[in-house]
């Protein structure tokens, strides 16, 4: 009660006060970070986690006992966070969070009061190296076979061109801490990580309103939109920089060169960068 009434009066008072903001509630309501399934969750965990549940047994088993009672914390911890890991709320994968400490420590007495004691010495040594191996290599197979994945294919998102990066080089010489820039959803999440510029489409659940902000940038890149509303589209939107690649071609055919409130500051084969410049209001 000590921990929990004041931290669960916390968080419930900051949530009400996030969801009474339409920025806040907007990324709350956009942050979804759904845990995986639970036949992902063991394979993820692997033995360790199968050993954590050997420990927890134990644990509760000898409850009464001093060596067992003092894990009766650890065992807690391992079984309210696996029960909140699936509490139907869009941040469930969050409390996923520092839960490897409790699943090692039980795995630890899993393995040590359980397994271990009914093996032979020799037998148990190479079982653990076994399951040590397997435990370390695993996300590098998964690492290294997503990067040779990636490397294989045409895709142009697995890496930036020189003329992308001399790109990146005239918008950080040219733009501010408070300039944005609009571009494409994989370009305007990429900008803000390489330039002090903020963007209009980015991370999907760090953009505000991000449905509206996609249907934003694809009605200026769509040559059908009328000049008016591609303009007030760019006021509403305070942008200072516009960025024309592959992925912004594809959204339409807008030709960003025909109109005189775009100003080039950086011209390359594939890749194009322009300063908003729009007439004054009285004009």
């Amino acid at each position: 009660a000590v921990i929990f009434v004041p931290a669960g009066l916390l968080a419930g008072t900051l949530t009400l006060l996030s969801r009474r903001d339409p920025l806040l509630a907007s990324w709350l309501d956009q942050g979804d970070t759904y845990s995986p399934p639970p036949w992902f969750l063991f394979s993820l965990y692997g033995p360790v986690l199968a050993l954590a549940v050997i420990g927890a047994a134990w644990t509760v088993r000898r409850r009464t006992e001093p060596s067992a009672g003092s894990l009766a914390p650890v065992a807690l911890w391992f079984v309210v966070v696996l029960g909140l890991i699936y509490v139907p709320v869009n941040f469930q994968r969050r409390f996923m969070e520092g839960w490897h400490i409790p699943v090692t420590m039980l795995a630890a007495v899993g393995w040590h009061r359980t397994i271990a004691p009914r093996l032979r010495p020799g037998v148990a040594r190479r079982l653990l190296l076994v399951i040590g191996i397997s435990v370390t290599l695993s996300p590098l197979f998964v690492l290294t076979d997503a990067l040779v994945r990636a490397l294989q294919t045409d895709n142009r998102h697995t890496y930036i061109t020189a003329e992308e990066y001399d790109l990146l080089d005239r918008l950080d010489a040219e733009a501010g801490l408070d300039d944005v820039i609009l571009a494409a959803f994989d370009n305007g999440n990429r900008f803000p990580a390489r330039v002090g510029i903020r963007s209009v489409l980015g991370h999907w659940s760090l953009t505000a309103f991000a449905d509206d902000r996609q249907d934003d940038v694809e009605r200026f890149f769509d040559a059908a939109t009328p000049e008016s509303e591609r303009i007030a589209l760019l006021d509403r939107l305070g942008v200072d920089f516009v960025y024309v690649g592959e992925d912004e071609r594809e959204l339409g055919d807008f030709a960003p060169e025909s109109v005189d409130y775009l100003v080039p500051v950086f011209v390359g084969r594939e890749a194009r960068l322009y300063r908003v410049a729009l007439r004054p209001a009285s004009e």
